[in-house]
């Protein structure tokens, strides 16, 4: 069975690269009622508005009611946040020309409703812009890192079904955009940074799933790299040709915890590495299944995927990347209960990528 995704986020998610506002879902206005949304048990807090945000001041107070938690506050106090958003920022799944959640009927314009998110959340999480109304940048620390933000959601194509083969494998669909993609590869083949790491709102290395039913065909979840197949095996094709096996995708989105290697094209060497890291307060994927199946599907997912050496579905959390020239070292943290401030935090798991080999290996101690 794939794993669920939950349908609306009631706090914050935890990337190496994305601190996520969340966006529940639906239609907003119109002759009917808008849906209300309440906080759930086990929530954090309630969502500011109740409703799905469609206009400027919905997306403004949802990010405003997200950072009166003291904790957030202290965190932008302190540290510099490097961000990039997702499909919550604006509408769940949404691609470059809409949402199958929005209605234009009674959620009004598109892209008025794009512009709208896209104003709040740089209000409240500047951004050094490379390209106009989009997170995509590169940002270089001395000989040691380039850090490349990509946009996932401005220029895409719409998703198709993970049925939908020739869909999957269809060249002219994009998840980069053509100018984006261009932009990306030749970064990696001009930089001579020691490590180059990717922040990538949706998982790029394949990730097949279980099928809905015992003795099913694998499947793939759509709206990632899995999704647009051609343009991940141009990324894949690129890095392997010109030697970037120093790279690193960071990832978040999943409500889950996975570490492991991307597999060239044709076999080989990996060509690359993934961390994907989960969520502080949203719901992990796990956890919306009875009597241990969360794990069973993590199981099953790693046995699909042996490049994956390490997959977790039902803690709350967050990472800690630390990058010497010697290696690049995620760190996991599990929080005991995402609903008090006070909650204790334990190190769950480590794994390091060589900087001689390139190779992914677990690490038992933290840095």
């Amino acid at each position: 069975m794939p794993p669920r995704r939950p349908a609306s986020r009631g706090g914050r998610s935890c990337t190496a690269s994305r601190p996520a506002t969340p966006c529940p879902t639906g239609s907003s206005s119109g002759p009917a009622s808008p849906p209300t949304r309440t906080a759930k048990p086990g929530s954090v807090r309630a969502m500011e508005p109740p409703t799905a945000c469609r206009t400027l001041a919905d997306y403004r107070a949802r990010h405003g009611r997200s950072r009166t938690d003291p904790d957030l506050q202290a965190m932008h106090a302190v540290v510099p946040i490097i961000a990039t958003w997702d499909d919550h920022e604006v509408c769940n799944g949404w691609w470059s020309g809409g949402a199958d959640e929005h209605d234009p009927a009674s959620d009004g314009s598109w892209a008025d409703r794009v512009a709208a998110a896209k104003q709040a959340y740089f209000e409240w999480l500047p951004v050094r812009r490379a390209m106009p109304g989009s997170t995509q940048r590169r940002l270089s620390f001395g000989t040691l890192v380039d850090l490349t933000m990509l946009d996932l959601r401005s220029f895409r194509s719409r998703q198709v079904a993970a049925t939908d083969t020739a869909g999957l494998d269809d060249r002219a669909r994009t998840l980069t955009g053509r100018d984006q993609m261009a932009w990306l590869k030749d970064g990696l083949a001009r930089g001579t940074a020691t490590w180059n790491l990717i922040g990538s709102s949706v998982m790029a290395a394949p990730w097949l799933l279980p099928g809905a039913r015992p003795g099913a065909p694998a499947t793939v979840n759509p709206d990632q790299w899995d999704g647009y197949r051609a343009e991940q095996s141009e990324l894949f094709t690129h890095l392997r040709d010109h030697d970037k096996r120093n790279t690193v995708f960071l990832t978040g989105d999943l409500h889950s915890s996975w570490a492991g290697e991307v597999p060239a094209p044709g076999g080989g060497a990996p060509l690359a590495s993934q961390f994907v890291m989960t969520s502080i307060t949203s719901t992990p994927f796990g956890t919306l299944y009875p009597g241990g199946a969360g794990a069973q599907i993590v199981t099953a997912i790693l046995e699909l995927n042996p490049p994956l050496q390490w997959g977790e579905s039902e803690a709350n959390g967050c990472g800690v990347l630390d990058v010497t020239a010697a290696r690049v070292q995620m760190d996991w943290y599990k929080v005991a209960d995402r609903t008090r401030p006070d909650s204790t935090v334990t190190h769950l798991k480590s794994f390091a990528v060589d900087g001689a080999t390139k190779r992914m290996v677990p690490v038992t101690t933290p840095v």
